[in-house]
């Protein structure tokens, strides 16, 4: 693991009803999971959706995520490593 992970906490998020993506929940449910994590004494947050998923990515990085690697194949398939530092 690179040292600037150390004390990570990883986030993933699901918006399943369509009618409710573009409505900034996605947005409202990263900013409070990452004030309470960082409330938390926790250093860096991290995630990884699909570097083709531009709406995600744009969420993440209006609230100071960025790229810390190139797409990465897994066995979850392609992912876009972001992580967010206090």
């Amino acid at each position: 693991m690179p040292g600037s992970l150390r004390g990570f906490c990883g986030i993933d998020q699901y918006i399943g009803d369509p009618t409710m993506i573009g409505a900034g929940h996605g947005l409202a449910l990263i900013c409070g999971a990452d004030a309470r994590i960082f409330d938390a004494g926790v250093p860096v947050i991290a995630t990884d959706p699909h570097p083709g998923n531009a709406r995600p990515i744009a969420a993440y990085v209006k609230l100071g995520f960025e790229a810390f690697g190139s797409p990465q194949e897994t066995e979850w398939g392609l992912i876009l490593p972001l992580k967010d530092s206090w």
